[in-house]
């Protein structure tokens, strides 16, 4: 028997018909399924998705937080994007070729795809980036789990078959018979998991956390939920919750701060071991807004606990990373240091004992102050390279011979002198994200693509092509017994990297260039910057003019 709704003056807007609870009910329907004669359910939803109820309300935040803002169904294979948003694999937009990209050198990179999501305009992200986030599916199984298999009791006397129009539809026609039969929490799971719940309300998304569950069930539900993803948001760094969670391109997820000490000392994902660039940032992805969420909904306390306790180490740390003016250095190159004036042993003293084994190098400020100092004023240049010390042997004098290697380039904010040597508050200095550098390449190639000179303009070649002109000096310079290029500076700082984005850190540090040029390529942000300025270099040599 068929009910039909709406009469009296209202709008005679066109009937919806849809199935009953059998489909409600039904955990394996399909999207096919989910659609009805004239349209969706979820379309005529209005009144549930803008639930007034804390019941209601709880259960609404919660769910929507699983789900795929671009089907509206629960998240599978949930991937997530270096902006930091997250959709089904199923989900991820069509995929096209990219063009004039060379680096970095990896076919995978050489496949994109627009950003469905507005925040980011269009922006295009690379496949290569997009792997499933491996903490959401995890949390996603355990609410499957969960929510799936609490039974749902009567609906409140809903005919196996309803016409309605939307103006007709009522929030209690979907809800619960009692608030002790069903589960609001798995109710509302339900139904986003077979696509019948609109997925974007802003303002259930931002709020701070949930309130206290009125149903007794619910509240059951939602302590199992909390008991059993509480594991999951914990880095596997620190082993403490997240701290602003981060997803490297292989899908694992840690606290930023965790991944910017990991990539000083090491080149691979702490779990998978799946290489990650020896320079590039791996924290260039934007923060997992899914996960921030979460973790402010399910344990707000702790978060604010976690904040506190960061906010507490930024304070102590403030002036506290201690500063050599002594040369330039560049990351992820070994050097060897003679320390003897009075002050510096004592900054070093205090480096090894207090554990972190590293301090800040900066060269002299001489001559006009480049222009990316700004107005910094200070008798030391503003950008420097962290040391980390790796062996240490004490003269009974006092003296000490150090063996150091740079790990991460830095900007001084600020800094004040203590015991004759400053003390920095720094801020760490990464290159671009990889989109941004494929971005630049692709608009300097495009723009200079007519060009006929020779040699051709730096600006017309490929990343790959610098890097390969390059190479091919070396190559020659070895081939020809180069002064500079001889078997004990080989000895002292190691065989040219593969990396194109440390080679020419290697160069700046052998070649006879002036410092002012040499710093040019420390502070630059990019690798095909930075290649450029060393081609540079190698025409003039080869024009004899060095």
């Amino acid at each position: 028997m068929s009910v039909e709704l709406g009469s009296g003056s209202r709008p005679q807007l066109e009937p919806i018909i849809i199935d009953g609870v059998s489909e409600l009910e039904s955990d394996g329907l399909s999207q096919d399924a989910s659609m009805t004669k004239k349209g969706t359910i979820s379309a005529a939803l209005p009144a549930y998705h803008t639930a007034s109820s804390d019941r209601d309300l709880e259960s609404r935040r919660l769910v929507q937080l699983l789900q795929c803002e671009v089907c509206h169904r629960i998240l599978r294979q949930p991937l997530t994007l270096p902006c930091g948003q997250t959709l089904c694999r199923s989900c991820l937009p069509s995929i096209h070729d990219r063009r004039n990209i060379s680096y970095p050198n990896e076919p995978n990179r050489l496949q994109g795809f627009a950003c469905p999501f507005a925040e980011c305009e269009g922006k295009e992200h690379s496949v290569a980036d997009c792997n499933t986030d491996i903490t959401l599916a995890n949390i996603l199984l355990i609410c499957k789990d969960i929510l799936s298999s609490e039974p749902l009791g009567p609906l409140h006397d809903l005919p196996d078959h309803l016409i309605y129009t939307p103006a007709d539809l009522n929030n209690d026609l979907l809800s619960p018979k009692s608030p002790g039969s069903t589960s609001t929490l798995a109710f509302t799971y339900r139904l986003a998991q077979q696509g019948l719940l609109p997925s974007g309300n802003e303002d259930l998304l931002n709020a701070p956390s949930l309130p206290e569950p009125a149903d007794p069930l619910d509240k059951q539900l939602l302590d199992a939920l909390q008991s059993r993803i509480r594991p999951e948001l914990d880095c596997h760094v620190c082993y403490s919750l997240y701290h602003h969670p981060t997803t490297t391109s292989c899908g694992h997820t840690f606290c930023r701060s965790c991944l910017e000490r990991v990539a000083d000392h090491s080149n691979f994902c702490p779990l998978c071991r799946r290489p990650l660039s020896s320079y590039r940032s791996v924290t260039a992805h934007g923060g997992n807004k899914r996960l921030e969420s979460l973790l402010s909904i399910l344990c707000p306390d702790a978060v604010a606990t976690r904040e506190a306790h960061a906010a507490e180490n930024v304070l102590d740390g403030e002036h506290s990373v201690p500063i050599f003016a002594c040369s330039l250095t560049f990351p992820h190159l070994p050097l060897f240091l003679h320390i003897f004036e009075p002050r510096y042993r004592l900054m070093v003293r205090r480096a090894v004992n207090d554990g972190t084994r590293c301090f800040g190098m900066v060269s002299h400020q001489e001559g006009p102050r480049a222009p990316v100092d700004g107005d910094f004023d200070a008798p030391f240049v503003r950008y420097g390279t962290m040391l980390r010390i790796t062996n240490l042997q004490m003269l009974r004098d006092g003296r000490s011979i150090l063996e150091l290697v740079g790990t991460y380039r830095f900007r001084i904010v600020s800094y004040i002198w203590k015991d004759g040597y400053p003390l920095a508050n720094i801020e760490r200095l990464e290159d671009l994200p990889f989109a941004e550098e494929e971005t630049i390449e692709a608009a300097e190639r495009l723009l200079n693509s007519s060009s006929e000179s020779s040699p051709p303009d730096l600006g017309s070649l490929s990343t790959q092509e610098l890097y390969q002109q390059v190479l091919d000096f070396l190559d020659s310079m070895q081939s020809e017994s180069a002064q500079w290029f001889t078997d004990r500076l080989l000895r002292n700082y190691g065989p040219p990297p593969r990396d194109p984005a440390l080679l020419p850190f290697w160069i700046a540090t052998l070649l006879p260039v002036n410092d002012r040029e040499k710093y040019m390529v420390l502070v630059s942000t990019t690798t095909r910057e930075r290649l450029k300025m060393v081609v540079t270099w190698i025409r003039r040599m080869d024009r004899g003019s060095w």
